[in-house]
């Protein structure tokens, strides 16, 4: 008799059971008005079968769980400002996602929150309003992490590269700050265990810098590392 495969587990941060996503609605079933202490971070809505039954997570649910949990979180990054007007703006941030998508993605070697803020650091200087024409490419990057637009496009995408774990975010909000770093992070860690396929005893920076198509020689990439033993180093 064949097993049963059994159910994924939503993430504790998570409104819905994995499968489903959040919406929106004036209509909410007796089972989620029931569910008080996760709905009272929402606004009036339910719980939306996903067609595909994959994970699926809207702007509203990021905003969401960036309110109700990131505030009560301690350690990485380290505080530093990096010589940056805004350089510990973004703490909070940057320690919630990445803590999240390690939980849920669960990459080896997890990713450091350190990294992500060295990163941001070399990509946007801390400006979230940042926004860079790419050029000879007609694409565009937004936000502390500089995620090209196609790159949010991939994320939601169920027929594209990305087999779970969907993040979707509408093109107005693409500079807003948690939802930049959540997607930010997110396709941080899809481009290494991309990378780690061919090069199993590449590192973060490696994998970085195939991204950026950059030699580690680069200044980017030396500015990276230095902001990242900095970090590392307190």
């Amino acid at each position: 008799m064949p097993t049963k495969t059994p159910a994924k587990k939503k993430h504790p941060w998570r409104a819905c059971p994995y499968g489903e996503h959040w919406r929106n609605s004036s209509k909410v079933s007796e089972h989620y008005r029931r569910q008080r202490r996760v709905r009272a971070h929402f606004r009036r809505g339910g719980c939306v079968f996903n067609p595909t039954g994959r994970d699926q997570m809207y702007l509203e649910e990021i905003l969401a769980i960036t309110r109700r949990e990131f505030t009560r979180l301690t350690g990485r990054p380290n505080g530093r400002d990096l010589g940056y007007r805004f350089g510990n703006d973004y703490d909070e941030l940057i320690r919630g996602w990445v803590r999240y998508w390690n939980q849920v993605l669960h990459p080896k070697p997890a990713l450091d929150a350190n990294l992500v803020k060295a990163l941001i650091a070399t990509e946007s200087g801390f400006r979230a309003n940042a926004e860079t024409k790419i050029k000879d490419q007609g694409k565009r990057a937004y936000g502390l992490m500089q995620v090209l637009g196609n790159s949010f496009i991939i994320m939601q995408d169920e027929k594209g590269e990305i087999r779970d774990h969907y993040i979707n975010i509408p093109p107005a909000s693409y500079k807003d700050p948690s939802a930049n770093v959540a997607a930010g992070v997110r396709w941080l860690i899809h481009k290494f265990e991309l990378y780690r396929r061919n090069h199993p005893g590449g590192d973060w920076i490696d994998a970085i810098a195939k991204y950026k198509k950059l030699p580690r020689s680069h200044k980017a990439m030396k500015d990276l590392e230095r902001f990242y033993t900095e970090l590392s180093d307190g």
